[in-house]
């Protein structure tokens, strides 16, 4: 097995990010990372070591321009968070996702002439939702929750790796597994 010690290899994130809430008889709140440029600024030296760390080779990594992988370059969202009857509680949440480009490796760009970008995986959004009840049972609380993710049952890559020709045929990726239920309960004394 062998390891790669990458020194000075930069990434520069600039963007705004807005985040408000309003609180009324319910209350909501908005997310909103917008104009996001992440990109890996340099290309550096790579040095390549063994188990014993002892120096076996080095090369060049040539990320520079390249964007920054797993993180989207714009997101959209909203929540709604709403009580009712005393004890209820419910809580909306939809999230939108543009410009996802796949996960890759930095190391592993060691061609000087591949710059292409990672694989962009297509824009999406979930609605995920939320029912709780919460009550004092002899001194203890407890919370029973009711959750759905992915309410409309989309299909959808959420994440992945970037494959060798950057497209989706060499993609590795995770998609949704459609929608999802769970209970939860929690009970502290």
């Amino acid at each position: 097995m062998t390891r790669a010690l990458i020194r000075g290899l930069n990434a520069l994130h600039r963007g705004i990010e807005l985040n408000w809430g309003f609180c009324f008889q319910r209350s909501y709140s908005k997310y909103l990372p917008i104009g996001r440029d992440w990109r890996w600024q340099n290309d550096v030296a790579a040095s390549i070591y063994n188990d014993n760390q002892v120096l076996v080779d080095s090369t060049r990594i040539y990320t520079k321009g390249l964007y920054v992988g797993d993180a989207p370059q714009t997101q959209l969202g909203l929540s709604i968070d709403y009580s009712f009857l005393e004890h209820f509680n419910v809580i909306c949440n939809w999230v939108y996702y543009d410009s996802l480009y796949s996960n890759f490796e930095p190391s592993n760009r060691t061609n000087e002439s591949d710059r292409s970008q990672p694989f962009m995986i297509p824009s999406y959004n979930l609605l995920d939702l939320y029912l709780s009840y919460q009550c004092t049972i002899q001194q203890s609380d407890l919370t029973l929750q009711l959750s759905c993710q992915n309410v409309m049952n989309k299909e959808v890559i959420t994440r992945g790796e970037d494959g060798i020709l950057h497209d989706e045929s060499t993609f590795s990726g995770f998609w949704s597994q459609g929608r999802t239920f769970n209970v939860s309960m929690k009970l502290s004394f």
